[in-house]
């Protein structure tokens, strides 16, 4: 591992000189350690001064160390590495009747969210691997003069707090206000809101996922070219094979989030356990 940072994104021999400074210091705490047992009689200032001097020493390699870390040119690319090996890979969540129980009145206040089952488990299971969860929902019911905006957010406030507090996360929540007539941009199936958030967080399409309970959704993994994972409406819908072939174009079932997510995370070969 340090042989290849230090041929690849370290190539001028810093790991080698922070190791140095590393030595120097544990050198000294032994060196002190020792003098203890045989300098019988040595004012005990000694081995005050030379414990200043291996903080000293400790102080000067954290320094150094940040001094690098704001200035080497590498650094940007290292911290690119690191954050691509930390986020696994991105799925994409319709709300209504992925997370929360759809009504065909809308949910227009904080008392008509009712979360479907399991899933706080399966968003844990998301966080556990690694996983950003980004919500993607139309919400026309602002538009239409059933709820305000104010009302909006607040339901989606409570809703991360209660996800937060369950030991799940979501990183973010776009949606579209906007009614089918007005014709905008975002509201699926056109890929705006995705769009936005590969932009606003930098995001991969080609390990990102959609679970969705729609034919919209469907149709917008397409246009993204990512994998999704549709939650019949219909109990009477079958859940697909996992030996079948999963490609954008060619969507699975999946009866629940958490068996989305199951499917999710066997495709990314990643641990499938709460």
């Amino acid at each position: 591992m340090v042989s290849s940072l230090r041929s690849t994104t370290l190539p001028y021999g810093i790991v080698d000189r922070v190791a140095r400074l590393v030595e120097l210091v544990v050198d000294k705490l032994t060196r002190q350690r020792s003098m203890r047992g045989c300098l019988r009689g040595t004012p005990p200032q000694y081995f005050t001064l030379l414990n200043i001097r291996c903080r000293l020493a400790l102080l000067q390699t954290v320094s150094w160390v940040f001094q690098f870390l704001s200035t080497h040119p590498h650094v940007d690319y290292l911290f690119k590495l690191m954050r691509r090996k930390q986020f696994r890979g991105v799925v994409f969540l319709d709300r209504d009747g992925v997370i929360n129980v759809d009504r065909r009145d809308y949910v227009k206040s904080w008392s008509e969210f009712k979360f479907l089952p399991r899933v706080f488990e399966a968003l844990k299971l998301l966080k556990k691997n690694n996983i950003r969860v980004i919500i993607i929902t139309n919400q026309s019911a602002v538009n239409r003069g059933l709820m305000t905006l104010d009302t909006l957010l607040e339901i989606h406030e409570k809703m991360l707090d209660a996800i937060r507090t369950h030991a799940g996360e979501v990183q973010a929540i776009y949606y579209c206000p906007h009614t089918p007539a007005e014709n905008c941009e975002c509201r699926k199936p056109k890929p705006g809101m995705v769009l936005k958030a590969v932009k606003d967080l930098k995001i991969d399409l080609t390990r990102s996922y959609l679970i969705g309970d729609s034919e919209k959704d469907v149709e917008l993994a397409r246009l993204v070219k990512v994998k999704c994972v549709r939650i019949p409406k219909k109990a009477l819908e079958k859940p697909s094979s996992v030996d079948r072939e999963w490609t954008p174009e060619r969507p699975i079932l999946g009866r629940s989030l958490r068996e989305a997510v199951n499917h999710i995370l066997d495709d990314l070969k990643l641990l499938v356990s709460s």
